[in-house]
C-alpha cells in the first residue's frame, strides 16, 4: 500500500528520525513469546486463523478473528513504545498493517499530538501490483493469499471508518503523500490553535 514510502518521505518533510515498522514490534515480541504459548502471533496476519481453536463461523470472519488476535499483541507493543516517545518527548511515526483502532486504548488515539490514518487502496488490482513489486520474496505466498489480505484491508478501513479517522484513499492518479502532508499540517495547527 505504500506505507513506509510514505512514513518515510513524511519524517523527512518533519525531521522526525525514528520510522518504526509494526513487523519490528512483532518480531520482537515473536522472540520474546514463543510459538507454543502465542501462535498466532507467529504466523503471517493473513493466515492466522489456522492457529486459532475450532470456530463456528465463515470463512471471512476466521480471517478477521485471526488477523486481530494477531494484532491486538502488536497494538500492545506499539502502545508501549508510544508512551515511551510520550514521555521523552520524542516525535515518532509508526507504520504498519497492524495498527488497527478497535484495538487501541481510546486515550492514545485521542491525545492532541497522535494522528491515526488508514492509507486505503480501493482498486483490488493496484493493490494486488503494489504487493507484488515491494516484497518481492513473498510475491507467490501474497498473491495466493491476497483474496485474505483484501478482506484484513477492507476491515482496517471498514474500522478507521467507524472511528472517524482518517483514511488516504491512493490511486494511479492521486499522489497520498499531498493528503498526508495536509493532514499533518492541520494536525499541527489544531495542536498550536489549542495551545494558544
Amino acid at each position: 500500500v505504500g506505507k513506509s514510502t510514505l512514513s518515510r518521505k513524511i519524517a523527512g518533510d518533519l525531521g522526525i528520525q525514528h520510522v518504526i515498522g509494526t513487523d519490528v514490534v512483532r518480531d520482537v515480541l515473536r522472540k520474546v513469546l514463543s510459538v507454543e504459548v502465542m501462535p498466532e502471533l507467529h504466523s503471517p496476519s493473513y493466515s492466522a486463523y489456522k492457529t486459532l481453536r475450532p470456530i463456528y463461523s465463515s470463512r471471512f470472519e476466521e480471517v478477521i478473528l485471526g488477523f486481530e488476535n494477531h494484532s491486538k499483541y502488536v497494538n500492545l507493543g506499539v502502545e508501549a513504545v508510544l508512551s515511551r516517545a510520550a514521555t521523552e518527548s520524542v516525535s515518532i511515526i509508526i507504520e504498519g498493517e497492524h495498527l488497527l483502532p478497535a484495538l487501541f486504548d481510546e486515550t492514545i488515539l485521542s491525545k492532541p499530538n497522535v494522528l491515526y490514518m488508514t492509507i486505503s487502496v480501493p482498486d483490488p488490482l493496484l493493490h494486488k501490483e503494489n504487493l507484488s513489486s515491494q516484497y518481492t520474496q513473498e510475491k507467490e505466498e501474497l498473491v495466493k493469499h491476497f483474496d485474505d489480505i483484501r478482506k484484513i484491508h477492507e476491515h482496517i478501513v471498514n474500522e478507521t471508518q467507524l472511528r472517524k479517522l482518517s483514511v488516504v484513499e491512493t490511486s494511479r492518479e492521486v499522489n497520498p503523500l499531498d493528503i498526508v502532508r495536509k493532514l499533518v499540517v492541520d494536525k499541527i495547527v489544531s495542536m498550536v490553535t489549542a495551545e494558544s
